[in-house]
């Protein structure tokens, strides 16, 4: 899930994304993973913007603070 308010303390692991012709944000906007679930392959909709690699990087990085398991477990 992504949000464009960023408070704490789930702050500490939001991950910033600027908005950009490549990833179709219309403002600045944080990526929540603290707030994990799945979703259907059939509920996804049409692609709006893709994350850079730096960012998805940054994701996993604030996924492994998350969810307490080992950098090295994410490859």
């Amino acid at each position: 899930m992504m949000t464009s308010f960023n408070r704490e303390p789930a702050a500490t692991v939001r991950v910033p994304v600027e908005r950009s012709p490549e990833n179709g944000l219309r403002k600045t906007s944080f990526i929540m993973v603290e707030k994990l679930f799945t979703v259907p392959r059939n509920d996804l909709g049409k692609r709006v913007g893709q994350l850079t690699d730096d960012q998805m990087h940054a994701v996993s990085r604030a996924l492994v603070k998350v969810l307490g398991i080992a950098p090295v477990d994410v490859l």
